[in-house]
């Protein structure tokens, strides 16, 4: 129920499995965490995002396919909500990837090395 480094690529994802929460934590503004979501059928993938409070520069959460087509978005910022749903639309089973990073243009003194926690419901 922890992430797992390096998982700074897809070939590198750690598996995300429905309904188990897991903490990660970004080691500094450029790291990337990538995140393995494999889809039964047609549905829709939602990840649950939880961070802490203090992380007022926030995160970038996308969920992308296998062909790194990003298929949902959002910048989160923990101050204004606990927790925060994204969800995205597959058309089929497969492997699917959700990836955190810090936002665009935070600077190595960013706060979103602070832990977040992921929860993942899908088809």
């Amino acid at each position: 129920t922890v992430e797992s480094e390096v998982n700074d690529l897809t070939v590198t994802a750690n598996p995300l499995t429905p309904t188990v929460t897991l903490t990660g934590q970004l080691s500094s503004n450029t790291d990337m965490d990538y995140y393995q979501v494999t889809a039964g059928g047609p549905g829709a993938i939602s990840v649950a995002f939880a961070g802490a409070a203090t992380a007022y520069n926030g995160w970038n959460m996308v969920i992308m396919n296998s062909a790194s087509t990003v298929l949902a978005s959002a910048n989160i910022v923990s101050l204004f909500a606990s927790t925060q749903t994204v969800s995205a639309g597959v058309a089929s089973a497969g492997t699917y990837y959700v990836l955190v990073q810090a936002p665009a243009g935070t600077t190595a003194t960013n706060n979103s090395t602070e832990n977040y926690t992921l929860t993942v419901t899908g088809p």
